[in-house]
């Protein structure tokens, strides 16, 4: 878990030099990264699948031409938007959907 000083350092309005460097370049792939398979998603009766996608939570990796990778979460614990200061991969753990 991190401190309230390492989370205020992921904040996007303290990278905004970090995120300025994709201002005019093309967006060339979206990774999403999901902690929930589809079938523990659907336990419970809470969500359809239609709804798997767009209700799941995770990571999102934003490519953009340069090599330039962004990647972002929710911290769950502030529910704040936070950009992730390392690239992330799938794993057996981490199911990785692209756009």
């Amino acid at each position: 878990m991190l401190t309230d000083t390492e989370l205020l350092d992921l904040l996007p309005l303290k990278q905004k030099d970090f995120l300025a460097k994709c201002i005019g370049r093309k967006l060339v792939e979206i990774d999403r990264f999901f902690g929930i398979d589809l079938p523990s998603f659907l336990e419970g009766g809470h969500f359809t699948e239609a709804e798997y996608f767009s209700y799941n939570s995770g990571a999102v990796k934003f490519h953009f031409e340069g090599n330039l990778i962004y990647v972002l979460d929710v911290y769950g614990e502030q529910l704040s938007i936070v950009v992730l200061p390392m690239n992330i991969e799938s794993n057996e753990f981490i199911k990785i959907y692209q756009l």
